[in-house]
């Protein structure tokens, strides 16, 4: 832009404001539509030469010059917000901004300037100018300054020359009074003892806004030793949400936004991997899925998204911001670079970075990308930023902060510098920053960085406590886990083994010699004996009942066959139950099958259990047992020993005794013949059949008696007597006959028929 579009921009007062100061007759304040040319010819002569800086420069006050000096230190061109916030962070001596639309600046202010008033005054001495990108074409500048503020070229390259204002960049910063540092390690460990604990509880349950309850989310903030009398719910913890989100675009949760819990894997992908992986892979996360949204953490009202929902169009936005601190960084990574360089440099260079800019329509109707949610790209409005200017601290500026103060400073990336007794935390602005080691490694200026991922112990002391010193691995943390009780911990991590979560480990194939085994190896010295031994004492009440499922059993027919096969099966470690039945530990019925007719057994293989088996053996008169093969199925074994025994030389016998001992447990003949019936080859003997239920006394108790029967002439006869005082006791009505009788006990018949006849019946 040259002189004249420079000035040609500006009213007709504000050019002869101008003429005024360089005492330009006969224009000085009387610039109008016949002479504004002129006027414009004459200054453009005198702006920007040696002299007229040099004569301009003698009218600078302290916050002129400290504008001057920033402009030129970020390249001649910044928005005018950037300017006014790096003069507040530098002490500059003025007083705030002007809000209100119709209030004119002061140039020729006498005592401490407002903002405005400082670059007006420089505006009319031909120093800093302004130029509105937003504004129509005939629209004419006074001394208000604009959303951009510039240096002409040929004032910017005499400034440069001259000593005081030639600067090296405001980059680099001096060490900060306070220094807020985190490390990558540190927010692994702590994701890890988040989905560590999510995995125990196998499922998380939220609320219908989507949050976890408030009571469970305690729990997630005593397994990471945070304080549980403040910020205790997940809306309000923003560190432990982005570790949530984290661990749901990572594939460590599973379950969508919409559902009413998320499920946790057995095991984590993510933890699995060295550090310096999940390291990189939680940064990408953040990176690139959408995970986190940045715009609905800033202090600054919003409407229109949900929080629940991924937000990946804003990678590019991160991206643009982590160039440019790659950029401010390169070389000298170890320093502090001053806040305001980063955000001077994004406004001046990628200005629409966040929001794009609509630059076609310039009419009335034109929204800004803040309120108007069809103008930006991501769904949301900010209602109550209705300046672009503003608007661009409130939002684009304070997205930075966020990005510095929340996940790049959760991730470790950066260490921010604030002054003394001042708030720091999430949506703080720090004075600085500085690029962690890991930092400069996840932004491409560095090495990659030493994680120590290994080392530590395992202490385990004699009242079942584990200690797991740092650093140690989240491997041995999720084995421990498996058969341990998690108590918190810093940089020593308690458990506590007890029989229950013994007994939780040996669910999952963490039994007592290799529970021990581990400890032991993780220590590097012998656990106490009072800890071996009731540890083992535990593992044999819990096998007292074991289920195998899916088990893989040999029977054999007898101790020879057992013997020869013993060598060959040795790989697969069988297990003996009794003497010619073996649990198989270590392989499934395929590879058993194949050992055993290696060697040339052929092998009879069942493998589930049938509804019902025929004819597979017979019995005598006498209960004795005869299998039609030497390795009867153990589900027949099964249905026999209900209620028959083996005797002492290893033959089954159906018994007085073992039919009695069914019926005790409740087993009925007839459920013993039927069984016995369908494994019997043909009809069973009829012998032992009416022993089985004379033995499980089926026939009951039966008693006979000398009795009388007695006839009476009607039922109504009968009914009045069973119900009289003195006949009923003695007789007993038969149910069911045709005709009335009832029955008598012999030695009460002659009392029966003495009443009887005294009440006049007639006896036959």
């Amino acid at each position: 832009m040259n002189w004249f579009d420079v000035l040609n921009q500006y009213s007709n007062e504000a050019l002869g404001a101008m003429c005024r100061a360089h005492r330009v007759a006969p224009y000085a304040g009387n610039v109008g539509p016949g002479n504004r040319v002129n006027a414009i010819n004459a200054l453009k002569k005198i702006l920007g030469s040696k002299d007229g800086v040099a004569y301009s420069l003698k009218f600078m006050g302290p916050v002129e010059t400290m504008a001057l000096r920033a402009l030129v230190r970020l390249g001649g061109t910044a928005q005018a917000g950037s300017i006014f916030n790096i003069l507040k962070t530098e002490g500059a001596p003025m007083k705030p901004m002007r809000l209100g639309p119709n209030q004119q600046p002061t140039p020729d202010y006498q005592s401490e300037p407002h903002f405005e008033d400082a670059l007006a005054r420089a505006t009319v001495f031909g120093l800093i100018f302004s130029k509105d990108s937003q504004r129509g074409f005939y629209w004419q500048l006074n001394l208000n300054p604009a959303d951009t503020l510039f240096l002409p070229e040929s004032v910017l390259l005499q400034l440069e020359a001259q000593a005081d204002f030639a600067k090296p960049p405001a980059t680099s910063s001096s060490q900060p009074a306070v220094v807020v540092a985190t490390a990558a390690a540190d927010f692994q460990r702590d994701l890890s003892r988040y989905w560590r604990h999510a995995r125990k509880q196998r499922e998380i349950a939220f609320t219908t806004q989507g949050w976890m309850y408030k009571a469970n989310f305690k729990t997630f903030m005593a397994a990471l030793n945070l304080p549980t009398d403040a910020l205790n719910d997940e809306a309000s913890n923003a560190r432990l949400w982005f570790m949530r989100r984290l661990l749901n675009a990572l594939g460590e949760l599973e379950g969508d936004a919409g559902d009413p819990f998320l499920t946790v894997p057995d095991a984590s992908k993510l933890l699995a991997l060295p550090l310096a992986d999940r390291i990189k892979q939680t940064y990408d996360a953040w990176r690139h899925t959408g995970a986190w949204n940045e715009l609905l953490r800033l202090p600054i009202d919003h409407q229109g998204y949900d929080i629940h929902r991924d937000a990946p169009e804003l990678g590019a936005a991160r991206d643009a911001v982590l160039r440019t601190m790659a950029k401010l960084s390169a070389g000298h990574a170890d320093e502090w670079i001053n806040t305001n360089a980063l955000i001077g440099q994004m406004r001046r260079t990628q200005y629409e970075f966040l929001f794009p800019r609509n630059k076609k329509n310039r009419g009335y109707s034109y929204g800004t990308p803040y309120s108007s949610m069809t103008a930006n790209p991501y769904g949301i409005v900010f209602p109550t930023v209705r300046d672009e200017a503003m608007g661009w601290t409130l939002v684009e500026q304070a997205f930075m902060v966020q990005l510095l103060t929340g996940p790049l400073s959760w991730l470790g990336v950066v260490e921010l510098g604030y002054h003394t007794n001042e708030q720091t935390g999430e949506n703080v602005v720090p004075v600085s920053y500085r690029l962690s080691e890991t930092g400069a490694w996840l932004l491409g200026i560095g090495e990659q960085p030493t994680f120590i991922e290994s080392g530590g112990r395992v202490v385990v002391q004699p009242n079942f406590t584990i200690l797991a010193m740092e650093p140690i691995s989240d491997a041995v943390l999720i084995d421990l886990d498996k058969f341990a009780d998690s108590q918190g911990g810093d940089r020593a991590i308690a458990f506590q083994l007890t029989r229950e979560s013994l007994y939780r480990g040996q669910l999952v194939g963490w039994d007592a010699p290799r529970v021990l085994a581990f400890l032991e190896a993780h220590q590097g010295a012998p656990i106490s004996t009072n800890v071996r031994r009731t540890v083992d004492e535990w593992e044999l009440q819990h096998r007292r009942i074991t289920f195998h499922r899916n088990a893989v059993v040999l029977q054999f027919a007898d101790a020879e066959a057992q013997d020869e096969t013993r060598p060959v099966l040795a790989v697969l470690q069988p297990r003996k139950l009794s003497d010619q039945v073996a649990l198989v530990e270590n392989g499934d019925a395929k590879h058993t099958l194949a050992a055993l007719r290696e060697v040339g057994w052929m092998p009879l293989s069942q493998p589930v259990a049938p509804s019902a088996e025929s004819g597979v053996l017979r019995a005598d008169d006498e209960g004795r047992v005869t299998f039609a093969q030497a390795t009867p199925s153990v589900f027949v074994l099964g249905q026999l020993a209900g209620f028959a025994e083996v005797n002492a030389r290893g033959h089954w016998h159906i018994t007085p005794a073992s039919v009695r001992g069914a019926i005790g447990k409740n087993l009925s003949v007839d459920q013993m013949l039927a069984t016995l019936a369908e494994l019997h080859i043909g009809a069973l003997p009829v012998v032992l059949e009416k022993n089985i239920r004379k033995w499980g006394g089926f026939f009951g108790e039966a008693s006979l008696q000398a009795v009388a029967l007695l006839e009476l002439s009607s039922f109504e006869v009968l009914a009045n007597l069973a119900h009289d005082e003195e006949i009923g006791p003695l007789i007993a009505a038969i149910e069911g006959a045709s005709k009335p009788l009832a029955v008598v006990a012999a030695a009460n018949a002659e009392d029966v028929r003495r009443v009887l006849e005294e009440r006049g019946v007639v006896f036959k």
